[in-house]
């Protein structure tokens, strides 16, 4: 007899235990979900963000700095050149204006060479 005594304690301590597990598990579950929830309303924003616009890859910030900065630079080098031939322009206006004053230029105009 004391041994099924002995046998029945066990059985209720396993049962104690994997209800104690079972519990832990729940929470454990509870937990995990709920984060889950959390992470899928972020990404549910952050892709809103992205639709709308208000945020942006930033692969296509990169691309378009890049694009925006190669412009600058062409238009730079397109404005140097304007203010030359601008100078050249004023120069040769002035020669007509007064050609006793000045010695002739053998520039050619734009190249800035004789």
């Amino acid at each position: 007899m004391t041994a099924l005594n002995t046998k029945l304690v066990q059985s209720y301590d396993r049962v104690s235990d994997l209800e104690d597990t079972e519990h832990v598990t729940q929470a454990a579950l509870r937990t995990a979900s709920l984060q889950v929830a959390q992470l899928e309303m972020e990404r549910m924003e952050h892709l809103s963000a992205l639709d709308t616009g208000l945020l942006v890859e930033k692969e296509h910030v990169t691309a378009e700095l890049s694009r925006l900065m190669e412009k600058v630079g062409e238009e730079a080098a397109q404005r140097g050149i304007a203010e030359t031939a601008k100078h050249e322009i004023e120069k040769v206006g002035l020669r007509q204006q007064h050609p006793d004053q000045h010695p002739p230029d053998v520039t050619t105009l734009g190249s800035g060479r004789p």
